[in-house]
Protein backbone atom coordinates (compact mmCIF):
# COMPACT_ATOMS: atom_id res chain seq x y z
CA UNK A 1 0.00 0.00 0.00
CA UNK A 2 1.61 3.28 -1.43
CA UNK A 3 1.76 6.63 1.26
CA UNK A 4 -1.30 8.15 -0.29
CA UNK A 5 -3.27 4.85 0.08
CA UNK A 6 -2.27 4.21 3.54
CA UNK A 7 -3.17 8.34 4.64
CA UNK A 8 -6.59 7.75 2.99
CA UNK A 9 -7.36 4.40 4.82
CA UNK A 10 -5.98 5.70 8.15
CA UNK A 11 -8.41 8.91 7.66
CA UNK A 12 -11.36 7.13 6.67
CA UNK A 13 -10.87 4.94 9.50
CA UNK A 14 -10.31 7.62 12.33
CA UNK A 15 -13.69 9.31 10.52
CA UNK A 16 -15.83 6.42 10.63
CA UNK A 17 -14.56 5.11 14.60
CA UNK A 18 -15.37 8.76 16.56
CA UNK A 19 -17.64 8.40 19.22
CA UNK A 20 -20.31 10.48 19.56
CA UNK A 21 -18.54 12.83 22.06
CA UNK A 22 -16.02 13.19 19.26
CA UNK A 23 -18.76 14.15 16.37
CA UNK A 24 -19.80 17.26 18.72
CA UNK A 25 -16.41 18.43 19.69
CA UNK A 26 -15.46 18.49 16.12
CA UNK A 27 -18.22 20.07 14.78
CA UNK A 28 -18.26 22.86 17.15
CA UNK A 29 -14.82 23.14 16.53
CA UNK A 30 -15.04 23.25 12.72
CA UNK A 31 -18.31 25.50 12.92
CA UNK A 32 -15.64 27.96 15.24
CA UNK A 33 -13.26 27.84 12.74
CA UNK A 34 -15.61 28.47 9.74
CA UNK A 35 -17.83 31.73 11.77
CA UNK A 36 -14.02 33.35 13.03
CA UNK A 37 -13.31 32.57 8.81
CA UNK A 38 -16.67 34.69 7.57
CA UNK A 39 -16.05 37.38 10.13
CA UNK A 40 -12.66 37.80 9.37
CA UNK A 41 -13.23 38.33 5.96
CA UNK A 42 -15.37 41.37 5.66
CA UNK A 43 -18.20 40.98 3.34
CA UNK A 44 -21.30 40.36 2.16
CA UNK A 45 -21.56 37.15 4.28
CA UNK A 46 -19.56 38.61 7.31
CA UNK A 47 -22.23 38.33 9.74
CA UNK A 48 -23.68 34.92 8.98
CA UNK A 49 -20.52 34.22 10.80
CA UNK A 50 -22.33 35.06 13.78
CA UNK A 51 -25.15 32.03 13.17
CA UNK A 52 -22.29 29.69 13.13
CA UNK A 53 -20.97 30.84 16.47
CA UNK A 54 -24.08 30.58 17.81
CA UNK A 55 -24.65 26.60 16.41
CA UNK A 56 -20.96 26.42 17.74
CA UNK A 57 -21.93 28.10 21.03
CA UNK A 58 -25.13 25.42 21.13
CA UNK A 59 -22.79 22.55 20.22
CA UNK A 60 -19.72 23.86 22.92
CA UNK A 61 -22.18 23.80 25.90
CA UNK A 62 -23.53 20.40 24.89
CA UNK A 63 -20.09 18.89 25.35
CA UNK A 64 -19.22 21.41 28.38
CA UNK A 65 -22.51 19.87 29.84
CA UNK A 66 -21.32 16.06 28.83
CA UNK A 67 -17.70 16.52 30.05
CA UNK A 68 -18.54 18.87 33.45
CA UNK A 69 -16.26 21.34 32.15
CA UNK A 70 -17.61 24.38 34.46
CA UNK A 71 -15.77 27.48 32.70
CA UNK A 72 -16.27 26.34 29.27
CA UNK A 73 -19.76 26.46 29.88
CA UNK A 74 -19.73 30.02 31.24
CA UNK A 75 -17.89 30.60 28.47
CA UNK A 76 -20.24 29.73 25.80
CA UNK A 77 -22.65 31.16 27.75
CA UNK A 78 -21.53 34.35 27.56
CA UNK A 79 -20.19 33.76 23.99
CA UNK A 80 -23.57 32.76 22.92
CA UNK A 81 -25.16 35.91 23.81
CA UNK A 82 -22.58 37.95 22.16
CA UNK A 83 -23.74 35.72 18.63
CA UNK A 84 -27.19 37.10 19.51
CA UNK A 85 -26.20 40.71 19.33
CA UNK A 86 -24.16 39.80 16.33
CA UNK A 87 -27.40 38.78 14.50
CA UNK A 88 -29.36 41.41 15.78
CA UNK A 89 -26.86 44.06 14.93
CA UNK A 90 -25.61 42.24 11.63
CA UNK A 91 -28.72 40.54 10.10
CA UNK A 92 -31.92 41.81 11.99
CA UNK A 93 -31.19 45.52 12.62
CA UNK A 94 -30.46 46.65 9.11
CA UNK A 95 -33.57 44.57 7.40
CA UNK A 96 -36.06 46.12 10.41
CA UNK A 97 -34.70 49.45 9.75
CA UNK A 98 -34.57 49.01 6.05
CA UNK A 99 -38.29 48.44 5.87
CA UNK A 100 -39.24 50.94 8.50
CA UNK A 101 -37.72 53.42 5.79
CA UNK A 102 -39.58 51.77 3.11
CA UNK A 103 -42.94 52.21 5.31
CA UNK A 104 -42.04 56.03 6.10
CA UNK A 105 -41.19 56.34 2.60
CA UNK A 106 -44.58 54.43 1.17
CA UNK A 107 -46.75 56.37 3.41
CA UNK A 108 -45.46 60.08 2.04
CA UNK A 109 -46.84 59.11 -1.16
Amino acid sequence: MNQLNAAAWHTWYALTHLTALQVLEWSATMLTIYGAWLLANKGKHESWGFVLFLGANALWICFAWLKAHNGLMVQQLVLTAISLQGIWKGLIEPRLDAAIEQLIEESKL
